[in-house]
C-alpha cells in the first residue's frame, strides 16, 4: 500500500512537471514563430523600405504607430540604425497575457551590417542591413523569456 502511494506521488510531481514543460515550450513556439513572421514580412518590402514611413502603419503596417525617423532618404545607404516595436500591431498580449511590466514586447532592430560597408568617393554606402526581431515575454510564474533571431537584407536581390 505504501508503494502504491509513493509511486502516486511521484506520477502527480512528473505530470506536473510535464505540463509546466509544455507550457513554457507553448511560448517559445508562439515567440518564434511571430518572430520568423516579422523577419519574413521585413524581407518582402525589402531593403528600399526598411525606413519608419515604409515599416509604419502608415506604410506596410508592420510596425506599431507611425514613425517618421529614419526617413526614406537618411537610410538610403542603409546606414542608419533603428528600434521599431511591433506590439500592438501584432498584439502580443493574445499570445502572452500579463499586466503592468510583464506585457509582453515585440522589437525589431535595424543597424547597417558593417562588414559589408563599402566606401565610394567618401560616401559610406552598406549593401546588407541586420535586422533582428526579438519577443521579450513573462510566463505565468513570473520568469522572463525571450526569443529573437536576426537575417540579412541585401540591397539588390541575391
Amino acid at each position: 500500500m505504501v508503494l502504491l502511494v509513493a509511486m502516486g506521488i511521484m506520477v502527480a510531481i512528473t505530470l506536473s512537471a510535464s505540463a509546466h514543460s509544455n507550457h513554457q515550450a507553448g511560448g517559445f513556439l508562439v515567440a518564434r514563430t511571430l518572430v520568423a513572421n516579422k523577419l519574413s514580412q521585413i524581407q518582402a518590402v525589402g531593403y528600399t523600405a526598411l525606413n519608419g514611413p515604409d515599416l509604419g502603419q502608415s506604410g506596410a503596417g508592420i510596425v506599431d504607430g507611425a514613425p517618421t525617423t529614419p526617413t526614406r532618404l537618411e537610410n538610403a545607404q542603409g546606414a542608419v540604425s533603428a528600434t521599431f516595436e511591433f506590439t500592438q500591431s501584432n498584439q502580443l498580449s493574445q499570445y502572452f497575457p500579463g499586466t503592468g511590466a510583464s506585457v509582453p514586447r515585440g522589437n525589431v532592430y535595424m543597424a547597417p551590417y558593417l562588414p559589408s560597408k563599402r566606401t565610394v568617393a567618401g560616401s559610406d554606402t552598406y549593401p546588407l542591413v541586420r535586422v533582428t526581431a526579438e519577443v521579450r515575454w513573462q510566463d505565468s510564474s513570473g520568469l522572463a523569456h525571450s526569443y529573437s533571431e536576426t537575417t540579412l537584407i541585401p540591397r539588390s536581390p541575391l
